[in-house]
């Protein structure tokens, strides 16, 4: 019952009391003016005196009787059902609300029969006999409808008074309460915070299960309902709170926000196992506290986490080289590190405002190369950044700089800008390209050279071959020892200088790209069996022994014959080099797979571990003796080799000597494309 229903209750009450009162003063009144007619022993004093106290009677009788039409007009109109019983349970009166509710909304039906519940006569029965308030909820059916009313029998001397009010909507609201009551408890209940809800007595009327499972209490103690202090002394007992130096001090300040809290209160605590919960204290509106404890551990420490990860990503980007600039989905800088605002002389307050991408681009006009309309060179600027695809190209500056901007979109919905400054790279870029075209002229001018003075060579020393051979011959008369001495020199020397005019000239042919092979397939045992007759004057002159490992059945090789050969004589030619006196070298060919597997080995003196990388260089100075060899000569074995399709590989020690293996493919068909 609402505040307003049981102040209508009272005064209906109170004035059916008066009502009732003045009825039996009336009663009284009335029946000593009865006794005044009916009685004539008098004398004419008394008579005199009875008719003046009977018009003063009268007169008040006249007045009761409005206020008694008054308060029964007023209780006729009351909006609650409102009936008098008198001592044998009958009912004497009823107001409009009553009959309503039995249908004689008229009053042509007799007040006196019609109930407006089955058992109404006995609950005012009860109230009489007992004399105390009975109240009873009874459903009736009211205007044709089936509604929930309040019934209450109030014992008189008389008989009883009995009220009746509709508490349907009260009902409805009690049970849209208990749901939203319900609700509320499931909602809490499923919270990841602990809840306690302590009520105006300080004592716990609520707590859900995370309250239980953070302070680790039992059911037992907590369906106890305990008050807060008890709770803040069983929880410091436990060592479950934050150490605090005024124990009392911290828990009248808990128990005094019962009064003196009006607005939460949000606090945190440093528990002693590590947790750190978020203590929130609100005032209910029906007195007590609701207390929301929420553990932020894990919050605190990604907080943690990330503002170091921001420190660190702060400092990365300072300390870049390249200029980087964020901007939002809205086109606002967001993130910049002080290498953008040097590279686009832009004032670090500015940037801090965060400005718009568009003001960046006016306030870096000047920066830009001479655009005859700048507002289009804008617009495309703008369309690049908001295209959302990855761009790069290179911006050039008026003051001569050269920066490489690359735009990429963020899964935001923002741009990621980066600019890098490649002003030197760019003139050591063209540095480089200016110094390789004038190495690449200078190439050409030195294999023209090189050619040149070749083919100028041939003929000289073709006839100053021919003429050593001549002499030597005795075509002009018997030569004397020294004579034939220094013929032979010359005709030695001859030679090496005719090796050396070929090999350059393999090499200048190669490098220019004109060296066209001459592929044809030929039987490789029969070729190697040459070499033996090529070498034969240096097997003479170092009485070394040379081996013809070969199989007759090797079969045939696709290649240029000519260059195989010319390529085993370099090797053999460098084998000699390197050999002592009565050494050993042999040549071994195998078939292997598809793979032909040539390999020239000495036990000469070898060569150093730190000279086998370079050992396939031009003029090399380990192949370079002082026999009058250039140093050519593996150059000119390793081309060839390549020009066929294979490769070589070189192995040797020092005082054990030097292997070369080549590597062919039987039957390259790339070779006659």
């Amino acid at each position: 019952m609402t505040v307003l229903e049981g102040t209508l209750l009272v005064s209906l009450i109170a004035a059916l009391c008066l009502c009732w009162l003045l009825f039996i003063k009336l009663r009284k009144k009335n029946i000593i003016i009865d006794a005044l007619h009916t009685n004539t022993d008098f004398n004419e004093s008394k008579i005199e005196e009875l008719g003046t106290r009977y018009h003063s009677l009268s007169k008040e009788i006249s007045k009761t009787r409005e206020k008694s039409d008054y308060f029964e007009h007023m209780v006729d109109e009351m909006p609650v059902a409102i009936w008098m019983r008198n001592n044998e349970n009958e009912i004497k009166y009823a107001n409009k609300a009553y009959m309503m509710i039995t249908g004689d909304d008229e009053g042509k039906k007799a007040r006196t029969v019609i109930k407006i519940y089955q058992d109404e006569d006995k609950l005012a029965q009860s109230a009489h006999d007992e004399n105390t308030i009975k109240t009873v909820q009874q459903y009736i059916i009211a205007s044709g409808q089936r509604r929930l009313y309040n019934i209450t029998e109030i014992p008189i001397e008389e008989g009883t008074i009995g009220v009746a009010y509709d508490i349907n909507e009260i009902d409805d609201i009690k049970r849209e309460l208990e749901q939203v009551e319900h609700v509320q408890t499931d909602l809490l209940e499923s919270s990841t915070s602990a809840i306690a809800i302590y009520g105006s007595d300080q004592h716990l009327k609520y707590f859900n299960q995370e309250f239980v499972n953070l302070w680790g209490f039992t059911d037992s103690y907590l369906d106890g309902s305990p008050s807060l202090s008890d709770v803040l002394e069983r929880l410091r007992s436990m060592n479950k709170l934050p150490e605090h130096a005024n124990f009392k001090e911290f828990k009248k300040f808990c128990i005094d926000m019962f009064t003196n809290l009006i607005e939460r209160h949000e606090e945190i605590y440093y528990l002693p196992d590590g947790r750190t919960l978020r203590a929130i204290a609100i005032p209910a509106q029906q007195g007590g506290l609701i207390i929301n404890y929420k553990d932020i551990t894990y919050q605190i420490s990604l907080e943690r986490s990330y503002n170091t990860l921001m420190s660190v990503q702060k400092d990365t980007l300072d300390n870049l080289t390249e200029g980087i600039a964020v901007f939002g989905a809205d086109g606002k800088l967001q993130i910049f590190n002080p290498v953008y605002a040097k590279l686009w002389h832009l004032p670090e307050e500015m940037l801090q405002n965060f400005p718009h991408v568009s003001e960046i681009l006016d306030k870096t006009k000047g920066l830009y190369q001479s655009k005859k309309d700048w507002e289009d060179f804008k617009h495309i600027l703008l369309s690049l950044i908001s295209s959302r695809v990855t761009t790069s190209n290179r911006i050039l500056c008026k003051d001569g700089a050269t920066l490489f901007w690359t735009c990429s979109p963020l899964p935001d919905g923002g741009l990621l800008l980066t600019y890098t400054d490649i002003t030197d790279s760019v003139r050591v870029e063209q540095s480089l390209r200016a110094e390789q075209k004038a190495l690449r002229e200078a190439e050409i001018i030195k294999n023209n050279f090189l050619a040149n003075v070749s083919y100028k060579l041939r003929s000289p020393l073709t006839s100053i071959r021919g003429f050593a051979e001549m002499l030597l011959a005795g075509y002009s008369g018997k030569l004397n020892a020294s004579q034939n001495e220094y013929i032979k020199g010359i005709s030695a020397s001859s030679d090496q200088l005719t090796v050396l005019v070929d090999n350059i000239l393999d090499i200048t042919s190669i490098d220019a790209g004109q060296m066209v092979l001459s592929v044809e397939e030929f039987d490789l045992y029969k070729a190697l069996k040459e070499l033996p007759l090529l070498v034969a004057d240096k097997v003479a002159q170092y009485n070394a022994i040379l081996v013809i490992d070969c199989p007759e059945n090797i079969g045939n090789m696709l290649g240029e014959r000519k260059r195989i050969i010319q390529i085993m004589h370099n090797l053999l030619r460098n084998a000699f080099r390197f050999i002592r006196y009565g050494g050993n070298i042999k040549v071994r060919a195998v078939a292997k797979g598809k793979e032909f597997i040539i390999s020239v080995e000495d036990d000469g003196r070898g060569i150093a571990e730190d000279e086998l990388p370079y050992i396939f260089e031009r003029f090399n100075k380990q192949t370079a003796n002082g026999a009058g060899e250039t140093g050519l000569g593996l150059t000119v074995a390793k081309c060839f080799i390549e020009l066929h399709g294979g490769k070589v590989e070189i192995e040797s020690e020092v005082d054990k000597g030097t292997k070369i293996t080549c590597s062919f493919i039987k039957k390259n068909r790339a070779l006659l494309r």
